[in-house]
């Protein structure tokens, strides 16, 4: 069509046929094209280096191409929970491959982004992530992770602690900032053979980007859940934060282990309110949720469920006995508080039900949850009798 359009009174120049690819190939000149060299630069795609493949199908150089046609965004895009996106992270660094090792490294803090880091780099960082290819049959010995845990914590003037490793052949560490916008969330280093056709180039840099987004993503999903599933006045948990935590919490349970699950309701909150105002209920409120953090464990689910009920689940060796040392505890720390504050016109007391249960009845949550409550209501109306109110 352009030829004639072009030039209608010359002859048109003969095409080859690529019966594979179904392409006439043809300049728009009308100088011949070689149809091999066709072939060829399609299937080098993007990258300027002929894709080439191990026996695995690991790649064996860079792929441009490779790393756009893969899923790596949308893999990593789907993660909402800090906890999986390293594991996914590590599920894509086959299209960094070829590599000998691959680092993340990570500031303590990155997932707040109440924390920002715009100047040099804290004085100690966390290695979450080392990443060994599969196909490498020196790795035996090598482990294998991917855990933002204070065990792989180091001094940042160590820079790597694999750096200090001995080796029986040299190799080449590049060190690849990591980053949101301003923000330094840690860095990236690629190990690689001294002679290795791999280093610090475009596709690393996309891929580390990638990396960057979804990091920065997670911590902003994180600060969403966060707010969702807490108290804002206590910064205990809410009800949908325990229904969140106590399914997390179930999978750590030992077959042995007991759970007692505490409900803890603030006496008096409405007459706190209408004769000191609703300042002093607040106070009353905030002062309950101190009481609940003093007799709770790290690992126990502390809950202010709404308005002036709270409740404390815990789990582990635990038998009646740790339920009634457990209210004794709280009851003289309100004690002393009441005892601090001299000066104040009313008291803060609460009352308190608990039941004990084993793990093989964890299905059973909202039924010993009731049981506790009832507890609870109990135990308040025995003591306004013991008042005389």
């Amino acid at each position: 069509m352009l030829h004639k359009v072009i030039e209608p009174d010359a002859p048109e120049a003969e095409v080859d046929l690529l019966p594979h690819y179904g392409l006439c190939i043809g300049a728009s000149c009308g100088c011949g094209q070689d149809a091999d060299e066709i072939r060829a630069m399609q299937g080098k795609g993007m990258n300027p280096d002929e894709k080439k493949k191990n026996s695995d199908g690991s790649l064996t150089v860079n792929d441009m191409q490779g790393l756009h046609e893969s899923y790596m965004f949308e893999m990593l895009s789907a993660v909402q929970d800090k906890e999986k996106i390293l594991d996914t992270i590590t599920d894509v660094t086959y299209l960094l491959q070829p590599y000998r090792r691959l680092y993340l490294v990570l500031r303590n803090d990155w997932s707040d982004t109440a924390e920002r880091c715009v100047t040099g780099y804290p004085e100690t960082m966390r290695c979450v992530m080392r990443c060994i290819p599969q196909n490498d049959s020196e790795s035996d010995a090598e482990r294998r992770y991917a855990a933002d845990s204070g065990e792989y914590e180091f001094p940042t003037e160590q820079m790597l602690p694999a750096l200090d490793e001995e080796r029986s052949e040299p190799v080449t560490f590049y060190f690849l900032p990591s980053h949101f916008s301003d923000d330094t969330i840690g860095f990236a280093v690629l190990q690689t053979a001294m002679d290795a056709k791999r280093s610090a180039d475009a596709i690393s840099t996309l891929w580390l980007r990638n990396v960057n987004n979804s990091l920065h993503m997670i911590r902003v999903v994180s600060k969403l859940i966060d707010y969702s599933i807490h108290d804002s006045m206590t910064g205990l948990l809410n009800r949908r934060g325990m229904e969140m935590m106590y399914s997390r919490r179930r999978e750590r349970i030992a077959p042995d282990d007991n759970i007692i699950v505490w409900v803890i309701d603030m006496d008096g909150l409405k007459y706190i309110n209408d004769h000191f105002g609703h300042e002093s209920g607040d106070i009353g409120i905030i002062t309950i949720a101190e009481a609940v953090r003093a007799i709770s464990d790290k690992d126990d689910i502390s809950v202010r469920t709404g308005g002036d009920e709270f409740v404390v689940v815990s789990a582990g060796k635990l038998t009646d006995n740790d339920g009634r040392e457990r209210i004794s505890s709280f009851e003289r720390f309100l004690a002393d508080k009441n005892a601090s504050q001299k000066g104040r016109q009313f008291d803060i007391t609460a009352s308190i039900g608990y039941v004990c249960f084993p793990a093989s009845e964890m299905e059973q949550f909202d039924e010993k949850l009731k049981e506790a409550d009832r507890l609870m209501y109990e135990y308040k109306i025995a003591r306004k009798k013991q008042r005389g109110e």
